[in-house]
């Protein structure tokens, strides 16, 4: 028996699964190396206003703006020794629009205190 059509075929029906998995895999990648860039800048601007010096709300947008975070819908509380940096924005996808998705929703709310000279994180 010929088996090498059979083999073809069964090639040329995977290499679209393949290509939609590597387009998923790309995808939440990017996804999920955003959210971490956000959340790690968030913490270390609220743990450097609590802990050394207090950095006034404009000094915070120009932080965020030089690590590529937007801040258009930035909301930033401050409580008695409290800090809570609230941000909204999307980021572009770069398979997602195949499908449908045109952008991917990025938020996050981050409370930080100050507990016994540390910097506790809700």
């Amino acid at each position: 028996m010929d088996k090498k059509g059979q083999t073809l075929v069964v090639f040329v029906l995977l290499i679209p699964l393949f290509m939609i998995l590597a387009a998923l895999i790309i995808d939440n990648s990017m996804i999920v190396n955003e959210k971490l860039h956000l959340k790690n800048v968030t913490k270390d601007i609220i743990r450097n206003d609590l802990i050394k010096t207090q950095i006034d709300n404009d000094k915070i947008k120009m932080l965020l703006k030089k690590n590529n975070i937007p801040t258009d819908e930035l909301e930033i509380i401050r409580e008695k020794g409290k800090l809570n940096i609230k941000n909204h924005y999307f980021i572009n996808s770069i398979f997602g629009k195949v499908v449908g998705f045109n952008n991917y929703e990025l938020e996050i709310d981050i409370t930080g205190e100050i507990k016994n000279n540390k910097v506790i994180f809700k």
